[in-house]
């Protein structure tokens, strides 16, 4: 399993990029930080994932998967 390595400034830069397309979420890390994070806490064989490591949320789990990467210092815009 990938060590997720925590950020001492999160303003620094962006983890990942988000991008709302209605019934779906794209959640894109554009950061080794955040392609880390994606694999040790989704993963690839979480659901349909045909763009990994971009994943492909359902707007009701993104508030969650925001906090818990806000949690370890990650950035999402």
């Amino acid at each position: 399993m990938p060590k997720i390595v925590k950020r001492h400034h999160p303003q620094q830069k962006d983890d990942f990029c988000l991008a709302n397309h209605g019934s779906v979420i794209l959640l894109k890390p554009i950061t080794q930080a955040g392609i880390d994070w994606v694999e040790a806490k989704i993963g690839e064989d979480n659901g349909y994932q045909p763009f990994y490591p971009t994943v492909l949320l359902e707007p009701r789990y993104v508030d969650d998967v925001l906090q818990g990467s806000r949690k370890q210092g990650l950035v999402a815009r």
